[in-house]
């Protein structure tokens, strides 16, 4: 479909992409989003654009997303390059305000990312980033998080 599009409205769908994407987006820190009963698939976490920086050495809660709408997410992780050191995602399964156990730890090194799949393994995720240490300066990592039906 696209091959056979003019220019223009390859430009515009663009265009139309650019502009849903940055209207969700607007706003500090992460953005977490609930997502409605519609078909397909929703971003339904992601961390601010730009990435987020965390020293060197410490831990980061990255925020918390509700997943109970979903029945499948893929969670989208990486280092950005420059960083000094490697980083663990942490994604903990979360009910109410406890942190239950973790689903998973996904070990980024810089410049690299991760992309794996789960069943919905229960109502609420809390996301962490840990760096690690023996140096200096800040690591900075990207995470998305996207359901479906």
């Amino acid at each position: 479909m696209l091959r056979s599009m003019p220019l223009f409205g390859k430009w515009a769908l663009a265009f139309t992409a650019i502009a849903l994407v940055s209207s969700i987006l607007i706003g500090g820190g992460h953005t977490s989003f609930t997502s409605a009963a519609t078909p397909g698939t929703a971003l339904a976490f992601r961390t601010s654009p730009g990435a987020v920086s965390i020293p060197v050495g410490q831990s980061l809660q990255l925020g918390s997303v509700d997943v109970s709408t979903f029945r499948q997410i893929r969670v989208v992780a990486d280092e950005r390059v420059g960083s000094p050191t490697n980083v663990t995602i942490r994604i903990t399964i979360t009910e109410g305000n406890e942190l239950v156990g973790q689903l998973d730890t996904l070990t980024l090194t810089p410049h690299s990312e991760v992309t794996r799949v789960y069943a919905v393994p229960g109502t609420k995720l809390t996301i962490f980033a840990d760096a690690f240490g023996g140096s200096s300066g800040s690591d900075s990592v990207d995470v998305l998080i996207y359901g479906s039906d």
